[in-house]
């Protein structure tokens, strides 16, 4: 199967966007009952991670985490989001999630997050799922 992309609006510029419910209705439709499922975003400010489902407490506290760990400071970099670059780069632009009985194999608390740190716009997401 070739990757399939959906699109993540974020409303604003350090946020979580849920995307469970989209990758588990792609996994669905491919029909593979064992293998993986791959994420990936091609945006340089925003990432991909598994984060707790259920507090929303939690999502805020990493954000305010990173606004610590790496503030908007005299960066270089011309358009001034810098941040949002070094952020993205900690979580990483990409998944690898196992698919088991034709299910995504998350724990009890997580769910599957899109983290933007340069918002609020519209992301791609590509999702591949293979079997094996």
């Amino acid at each position: 199967m070739s990757p399939v992309a959906f699109s993540v609006q974020s409303r604003s510029r350090s946020c979580f966007c849920n995307i469970t419910s989209e990758t588990k209705e792609l996994v669905h439709k491919c029909g593979v009952e064992e293998g993986v499922c791959i994420l990936f975003v091609p945006h340089t400010t925003c990432a991909l991670t598994l984060c707790e489902n259920s507090d929303p407490d939690v999502k805020r506290d990493i954000l305010f985490a990173m606004d610590r760990f790496v503030p908007n400071v005299d960066f270089k970099h011309f358009e001034g989001n810098s941040d949002s670059h070094t952020k993205s780069s900690t979580f990483g632009f990409s998944l690898m999630l196992l698919i088991q009985d034709g299910e995504i194999l998350l724990g009890r608390w997580q769910d599957i997050y899109l983290a933007d740190f340069d918002g609020p716009r519209t992301r791609t997401v590509y999702v591949k799922v293979m079997a094996g």
